[in-house]
């Protein structure tokens, strides 16, 4: 492709941000304010659209959905929207382009924001766990004094039962057994996140070494 190529498509580009309604929407760059998730989708999609794809996660400092979609969770009223904000890379944050809202603090590692929509309500940290107990404790109070699954209750392997994960499972409160709901496995070392999907109820499996 030519040099005239190029330059032809950039021009073409800059003449349709040019001719783009004035945006309106969420701001397009790092905010703590709530906004439900349609406006956050919205917002990132106007700066793609505006900045293109290119360093756009530093370069930007906003909620965007993460990378690697997780199964929608739902709980009664409650819903789970997940957002990520890259804060690393300071010095690319231009500063003065932050001075219509709360100015960019630039705290240099990424962030985590659950919402939920139906609620209003939002939470964010810098602690992936946190972010996701926080919902869990806005949307399924009690959750965190669970019993917790013994060591080797589930083969990593084939995800079957052991012997003893059966009759930790016989005897577990049924209130606690909807969809979505979590469970609490003895974990420690580096492998205490989160993990989506692997309660066998639906919901996340966490570690409770973490959360207690």
């Amino acid at each position: 492709m030519s040099q005239l190529t190029f330059d032809l498509d950039a021009m073409i580009h800059e003449m349709d941000v040019a001719a783009a309604p004035a945006w309106s929407g969420a701001p397009l760059h790092f905010t703590t304010a709530y906004w439900n998730p349609a406006d956050l989708d919205a917002a990132w999609s106007r700066y793609l659209f505006e900045n293109g794809h290119f360093n756009c996660l530093q370069a930007s400092h906003m909620w965007h959905r993460p990378y690697i979609q997780e199964k929608p969770l739902a709980v009664g009223a409650h819903t789970m929207d997940r957002f990520e904000a890259d804060l690393r890379h300071y010095h690319l944050c231009p500063g003065s382009r932050y001075q219509s809202e709360t100015p960019c603090t630039c705290l240099g590692s990424t962030l985590y924001q659950v919402i939920c929509a139906a609620c209003g309500w939002h939470y964010i940290s810098a602690s992936e766990n946190e972010m996701l107990g926080a919902w869990h404790d806005h949307a399924m109070p009690g959750w965190r004094t669970l019993p917790v699954a013994p060591e080797g209750w589930r083969n990593d392997m084939s995800g079957k039962l052991s012997k003893g994960g059966r009759e930790f499972l016989d005897a577990y409160p049924t209130e606690w057994t909807f969809a979505g709901a979590p469970i609490l496995t003895s974990r420690s070392g580096i492998g205490t996140r989160a993990v989506p999907g692997r309660s066998p109820f639906g919901g996340y499996d966490f570690a409770a070494e973490v959360i207690r």
